[in-house]
């Protein structure tokens, strides 16, 4: 009985040890991939910032962050909404609506880090911020662009 016993607790150890190999190396793995994705992001920022510079939009190094919540954070779809929101701004008459967008992201992140917001929650704000702004865009008489075709928002 005591054979059979330590044959089991052992068994164990062993199926614990091999889990824990293989949590740690999927760790390692999921790092990996997310210090090489942020590598291409920061590649085609760099790139992109020169013409972007020509053409008074440039958010490039914005988007090497917010591309950090997909990587870093497990927010996969929040990184594409603040950017759409960015990116609708930026069609705005005024200064200011950008300026007042980027203040919301920042008080959005900061909520959903400190633990005053779920990410369900900051999602939803930051999806009525980017309704707000392309429905001012539209009294404006600017057609809001659609920059992504499943960000769930009405095309224009």
């Amino acid at each position: 009985m005591q054979i059979r016993s330590h044959d089991l607790e052992r068994r164990q150890e062993r199926r614990e040890r091999e889990e824990e190999r293989l949590r740690r190396e999927g760790k390692e793995a999921e790092e990996a991939r997310a210090d090489i994705i942020e590598g291409i992001v920061s590649a085609i920022a760099e790139y992109s910032d020169p013409v972007s510079r020509r053409l008074g939009t440039g958010d490039h190094r914005i988007r090497v962050e917010l591309a950090k919540l997909t990587t870093r954070a497990g927010a996969e779809h929040l990184s594409h909404h603040y950017l759409g929101y960015i990116l609708d701004s930026h069609q705005s008459p005024h200064e200011e609506t950008l300026l007042e967008t980027l203040n919301d992201i920042q008080g959005r992140l900061e909520g959903w880090h400190i633990g005053h917001l779920t990410l369900c929650e900051v999602n939803g704000h930051i999806a009525d911020g980017r309704t707000q702004v392309r429905e001012f865009l539209r009294r404006h008489g600017i057609t809001p662009a659609t920059y992504f075709e499943h960000d769930g928002l009405p095309a224009a």
